[in-house]
């Protein structure tokens, strides 16, 4: 691996954990309305609705970040050629390096956040449900990052 791939790599898990610091600051400060229900949601603060915002916006940008960068990136630092690879067939080959496992596990991630980041008119108990799945898979998804860092620190390519 070049020193170029290592500072690549050390730049996206750094942004990896900022997102990840961000998603547990904005849980905790919302996790007394967990689960919500439409008397909670509709008689939150601001200031709760904001962290809500907040938690959606970083779960979605650590889901790209490690789906679109971090997996591709993995299998470069370990000697792999991903530029004519799709996504599942750079998921399948970090299977194959007991890296992650559960390709439908991070399609039901994209789904839910999908669900929950675009904006059409939902009714208010559809959004209360998106809202409360992404609240609940906080921890798998930061398990998918947590798990390539470790590799990464494991294999001394950080």
């Amino acid at each position: 691996m070049t020193d170029k791939q290592k500072d690549k790599l050390v730049k996206i898990i750094e942004s990896c954990r900022i997102h990840v610091d961000r998603i547990n600051s904005a849980y905790n400060a919302v996790k007394d309305l967990i689960p919500l229900n439409s008397e909670r949601f509709t008689t939150m603060s601001t200031d709760k609705r904001a962290f809500i915002d907040q938690y959606i916006f970083r779960f979605s940008k650590l889901q790209d970040l490690t789906g679109q960068k971090l997996f591709r990136e993995t299998l470069e630092a370990l000697g792999e050629d991903t530029s004519q690879m799709t996504f599942i067939d750079v998921f399948h080959r970090l299977e194959k390096y007991n890296i992650v496992s559960g390709i439908d596990e991070w399609q039901v991630l994209r789904e839910i956040r999908n669900d929950v980041a675009h904006e059409y008119p939902l009714t208010l108990q559809e959004t209360i449900d998106s809202v409360n799945a992404i609240l609940n898979k906080k921890d798998e998804l930061i398990a998918f990052f947590e798990r390539i860092e470790e590799f990464l620190q494991f294999k001394k390519l950080l």
